[in-house]
């Protein structure tokens, strides 16, 4: 489970009131009794949250964690002057995930005065959004253009982890081309997307098929600054000086 250092620090703090509370209010070992804090943990594994509470609460003065499995709810032995703290810590822990809408969109880079790539615009599948952002995108370099080739989109919740994902492209210039683009995984957490070895192939219709990028990197979802992978130049046998190009734009739903 992923803590930053201000939860960490946070959690700290509010056990060491916890436990002074206690002391003040029994200057001997307590009888603590019925004396537990019952949870139904909302967001997170329920185990991890106990297995973090554990490492702090004072078992010599009788407190502990209990995970009660198939309910995903825990249990804390504790004086019921600490339970308001405790509530406080938890609920700093067990937080909806944040949610972030990842678009890749996949695009064709040319010098301008290209006349190459025109029939681009009427083969591929453009939506809205994505005119905008190749608006943007040729707004921003007034030697080049841009044009797009396909869209992925990819929803994210923070904590959770995502293996071996593939998806296709299809794309007909002239000749029906395919690109396929694969990750080892993707992580989002601590507001940074992680992807591990992230693969783009392209295959054409006789079937050769041609790595054009793999490269494992993050995107920082505080920043809506786009990030830009750069393929090979030529991959699709035209004599301009194309490359292929991933940009990225992160949109966080909720905090």
């Amino acid at each position: 489970m992923s803590i930053n250092k201000k939860i960490l620090f946070t959690a700290t703090f509010l056990l060491l009131a916890a436990f002074a509370i206690a002391a003040t209010a029994e200057e001997t070992k307590p009888n603590l009794g019925d004396n537990r804090l019952i949870y139904k943990v909302k967001y997170i594994n329920g185990n991890d949250l106990a297995k973090l509470l554990d490492e702090y609460v004072n078992k010599s003065e009788g407190m502990r964690v209990e995970f009660i499995e198939g309910l995903n709810t825990i249990a804390i032995t504790a004086p019921k002057e600490t339970h308001q703290i405790l509530m406080t810590l938890i609920e700093k822990f067990d937080k909806e995930p944040t949610k972030v809408e990842l678009n890749i969109y996949l695009v064709l880079r040319s010098p301008k005065d290209s006349a190459e790539f025109k029939s681009i615009e009427k083969e591929a599948n453009i939506d809205d959004d994505f005119q905008k952002k190749l608006d943007t995108l040729n707004s921003m370099n007034s030697g080049f253009r841009y044009y797009g080739l396909g869209k992925l989109y990819l929803p994210l919740s923070s904590g959770k982890k995502i293996y071996n994902s593939i998806w296709m492209i299809m794309l007909k210039i002239g000749t029906l081309f395919k690109f396929e683009i694969r990750t080892n995984s993707v992580t989002f957490g601590d507001q940074t997307i992680r992807f591990e070895d992230f693969t783009v192939l392209l295959t054409d219709n006789s079937g050769k098929t041609d790595l054009l990028i793999k490269h494992s990197f993050d995107i920082d979802t505080t920043s809506m600054d786009k990030l830009t992978l750069s393929g090979t130049q030529n991959i699709i046998g035209m004599s301009a000086p194309e490359s292929l190009e991933m940009v990225f734009w992160p949109r966080v739903i909720n905090k």
